[in-house]
């Protein structure tokens, strides 16, 4: 099995730079993922869904810098809701607090 770490921050914070890097073997160039994110119907959402879709397990590590100290627990949820397993890395006072009121076992 091959392990594929997507690194947010190394990749810049727009998706649609590294999302072909990644999912590119589907067809997605940056034309077409710039495409989608335009499309209000898809949108960022799909992106995101195909995404999940692909990975057997999700780690969630936190923004650097200021969104560390008061979290972005969205990406959190939002990788839940796509039904792969997740790792939260609990780094961070917003993140710890999320995964000790929910009592999230995987830390």
């Amino acid at each position: 099995r091959q392990f594929t770490f997507v690194n947010e921050f190394k990749e810049g914070i727009y998706i649609e730079k590294w999302y072909p890097k990644f999912i590119g073997s589907e067809g997605w160039t940056e034309e077409k993922t710039s495409d989608f994110l335009k499309d209000n119907e898809y949108g960022m959402g799909i992106l995101y869904y195909n995404l999940f879709r692909t990975f057997d397990v999700m780690i969630i590590t936190p923004k650097p810098y200021q969104k560390q100290r008061y979290g972005s627990i969205q990406r959190i949820t939002s990788a839940m809701k796509s039904g792969v397993p997740v790792l939260v890395e609990a780094k961070g006072p917003a993140f710890e607090a999320f995964l000790d009121r929910y009592n999230y076992p995987c830390v």
